[in-house]
């Protein structure tokens, strides 16, 4: 019986713990790289599908660049039990993913709405603000309101901390502050 026979009928697990032995003895082992590849491609294909919403096509990218980044460590890693194996590959899988979700929506062109939506939901955010601001002077200092009205605005954390000249760190407690306390009145029935 040949060596590829015997590999063919043993267990994943035993398959994969003899793979990993392999490549922790030679990292430089092709066949023992064809192997994990072999063995782990479903794994690292399935992980990676479901974290980037069922996208073919990108898992398979990001599926290639976990076996990228395997071979690219794979004399740092010395792991040889198969479940810590695929705990790690899976930390890898998820960080790929995320990484080229990141890329995809960075690189994407912000969208611009026909003028009269644009205008329209504009009006409709203002008013709502307005409504709130209306409510909530009475629960609100001068800060809180001017808190409120940057964010009403979108602007971004770094330009409400300019605004208000406080620091980044200040301004984030501050909204998590609003947002408490706009629940709360929300909840009692104050908005």
């Amino acid at each position: 019986m040949a060596l590829s026979d015997r590999f063919e009928r043993s267990s994943p697990d035993t398959q994969l713990e003899g793979v990993l032995r392999d490549l922790a003895a030679a990292p430089t082992n092709d066949a023992a790289w064809i192997r994990l590849y072999r063995l782990m491609w479903p794994f690292v294909f399935a992980v990676n599908y479901r974290a980037l919403g069922d996208a073919r096509d990108l898992a398979e990218d990001a599926s290639q660049e976990v076996f990228f980044r395997l071979a690219r460590y794979g004399a740092e890693w010395k792991i040889t039990d198969p479940a810590d194996f695929r705990r790690y590959v899976s930390t890898i899988a998820r960080n790929v993913s995320r990484s080229l979700l990141s890329q995809l929506l960075g690189s994407v062109k912000y969208l611009e709405l026909p003028s009269n939506l644009k205008f329209e939901a504009d009006q409709e955010r203002r008013v709502v603000a307005s409504e709130m601001r209306r409510h909530l002077t009475s629960e609100l200092d001068a800060d809180g309101l001017k808190l409120l009205d940057l964010m009403a605005e979108e602007f971004s954390l770094s330009e409400i901390a300019a605004a208000m000249n406080i620091s980044r760190g200040a301004t984030a407690v501050r909204i998590h502050r609003l947002r408490k306390k706009l629940g709360r009145l929300k909840k009692a029935g104050g908005l």
